[in-house]
């Protein structure tokens, strides 16, 4: 019988720390530094990295330290980088789950995908300030990161919330069956119209139409056909929309979609999302174009892999000197390794 023996992680490691431009600022007297290793919580996972993969992103770095454009303003003496690439994502949703405007198996879907990948979900947790590289949220912990997306959806600009119209929680202007601006006491303003994400259209359920694409496109092509009639004399409907349904695409080979209330989820529903897609290219050679990339997309993965003439990143001394090379032949090219992303150098 085979015996698995799990050795106890060490109390430290070895780290080259960058503490600013130059080779001769990588780790202290040209050596690794020794660091304690963390302890992880409940919820977290310690990691052995084995292998690092450099780019000319990092040879970017080690040329401009403190000056290169995502580490600008930082003090590296005090606060050091170090040079591969790594990310750890967190989503903070306010709610009992994810795209709660989806089904709620298609919301139980996206989180396993999202969990199985190693992406970490605070539910329920709203966030009430936000600092660089720090978010604190609500019921009084923090959460740390280098980068912060704030996703926080779509409202109205600043001079259509100052504008003396009725309004709704988010911002939205309410508008009546023509989509007519509504005025504070609830009567519609002559010849003032609002489609689109600022208006907020009363639906035959009571809620508001979503603030999504196909409802503004519905919306335009409503207000203009009653303009047109308008001036020939004649009245057009109300305003009526009921969404086709909606696809979210989770990257390669998944997605989960809602058609004319049927719903899907998978390679299937991928399949579907990418002819919808094509469906909505402009020309027939954009259609072939992305249809061929989707069909080596679905056999294989993409290549990132990036090829850059060495002048447009460093001179010949500071090349020789960052990677430890040789001479090199003035006009030669130098590339990335293949299947890495790249920050754009």
């Amino acid at each position: 019988m085979n015996e698995m023996i799990i050795e106890p992680a060490p109390s430290t490691a070895l780290a080259w720390n960058v503490y600013g431009a130059g080779i001769d600022h990588i780790g202290r007297d040209g050596r690794p530094e020794t660091v304690d290793v963390p302890r992880p919580r409940p919820d977290q996972l310690l990691i052995r990295v084995d292998a690092v993969g450099l780019c000319f992103s990092d040879v970017k770095l080690l040329r401009l330290g403190g000056e290169h454009p995502k580490l600008y303003g930082r003090d590296l003496t005090k606060e050091p980088t170090r040079l591969g690439h790594e990310t750890s994502v967190t989503i903070i949703e306010v709610g009992d789950r994810i795209i709660p405007a989806a089904r709620p198996s298609h919301s139980a879907y996206v989180q396993r995908f999202l969990v199985r990948r190693g992406v970490r979900l605070l539910l329920g947790s709203a966030a009430t300030r936000i600092e660089p590289k720090r978010i604190h949220l609500k019921n009084g912990t923090t959460v740390e990161g280098f980068t912060i997306v704030w996703t926080a959806g779509v409202r109205p600009p600043d001079v259509v919330a100052q504008l003396p119209l009725m309004r709704i929680k988010d911002g939205r202007v309410r508008v009546d069956d023509y989509l007519r601006a509504l005025d504070p006491a609830g009567k519609p303003v002559v010849n003032v119209f609002v489609p689109g994400d600022c208006a907020a259209s009363l639906r035959q359920d009571g809620t508001y139409q979503p603030a999504l694409s196909q409802t503004a496109i519905a919306m335009g092509l409503h207000l203009g056909k009653q303009l047109v009639e308008r001036a020939k004399g004649r009245s057009v409907p109300p305003f009526q929309f009921k969404p086709a349904g909606y696809i979210i695409s989770l990257g390669k080979n998944s997605s989960v979609l809602e058609l004319f209330g049927i719903p899907l989820s998978g390679r299937l529903a991928w399949l579907l999302w990418a002819a919808a897609y094509l469906i909505k290219m402009v020309g027939l050679r954009k259609q072939i174009e992305v249809g061929i990339d989707h069909l080596t997309h679905l056999l294989a993965e993409h290549d990132s892999s990036q090829i850059l003439n060495r002048r447009q990143i460093l001179s010949d001394e500071e090349l020789n000197l960052s990677l430890g090379t040789g001479p090199h032949r003035r006009g030669e090219a130098v590339g990335s390794t293949a299947g890495k992303s790249q920050d754009g150098v």
